[in-house]
């Protein structure tokens, strides 16, 4: 059993925790509690009349195994909500994608026509997950005599894979480009030693992130670089002699 420390003075309801003492179920419940009351703000549309809710589909990660989501099912339970589905991260967002986009036709019993693929990325700080993902369209007359097909957008996950490589490992990744440029130019090999030389070049590596994360291209501008760098190098110089 794994408790965390936390200064409320009571205990969730319908829980058998002390109030000094919370399951990550509990906390997790908390956490839902807020979302929940973000999600009823929005349902009120203006009118200051918002609608309660009760039921709801969750996204988990695909790796999760069953504990995971018995604990994740267990945090809506306490909140007294009831839990529709759980569906993969990836799973949700080609859901969304799909909501407003059209797809060619493809036909499961022939194989006629063909699917369009799609790679989700959903990359955080320290780890980055990648859904494949097939969409594709069916159309199907209701009746025999009915004239008007009814489309079907069909969703289709491939497959999910999972690597520890995240938001900063691309920052380090750039960063090392960076220094390697710069080095390359100035030929000065100290700077990849200078903590407050790397500390500007992680900046600028951010920068440029987020920058390329839309854009194909991005300026980068470290002239200030081996300035400060030297600078701290010959105050250390200095102190020793």
């Amino acid at each position: 059993m794994i408790t965390f420390a936390h200064p409320q003075k009571s205990a969730l309801p319908g829980t058998s925790d002390s109030p000094d003492q919370w399951t990550p179920t509990a906390l997790l419940a908390h956490q839902i509690s807020y979302y929940r009351s973000l999600a009823v703000s929005l349902t009120s549309g203006g009118t200051g009349k918002p609608e309660p809710i009760t039921s709801v589909i969750v996204t988990v990660p695909a790796w999760w195994n069953q504990s995971q989501r018995k604990a994740y099912r267990d945090a809506l339970e306490l909140q007294g909500l009831s839990c529709l589905a759980m569906i993969g991260e990836g799973t949700g967002v080609a859901l969304n994608f799909a909501m407003t986009r059209q797809f060619p036709d493809f036909d499961p019993a022939t194989g006629m026509g063909q699917k369009e693929y799609h790679v989700i990325y959903d990359s955080g700080a320290m780890s980055t997950t990648a859904t494949v993902v097939a969409f594709w369209q069916t159309s199907v007359l209701p009746t025999p005599r009915a004239k008007t097909p009814i489309n079907t957008t069909h969703v289709e996950v491939i497959g999910t894979g999972y690597s520890q490589i995240g938001g900063v490992t691309l920052d380090l990744g750039i960063r090392e480009l960076l220094v390697k440029d710069f080095v390359a130019k100035s030929k000065q090999t100290a700077v990849a030693k200078d903590q407050r030389a790397l500390a500007k070049l992680s900046k600028e590596a951010i920068r440029v992130k987020q920058i390329l994360s839309a854009n194909q291209e991005s300026n980068v501008n470290v002239s200030s670089v081996w300035h400060s760098s030297a600078v701290a190098l010959h105050e250390s110089v200095r102190e020793t002699s």
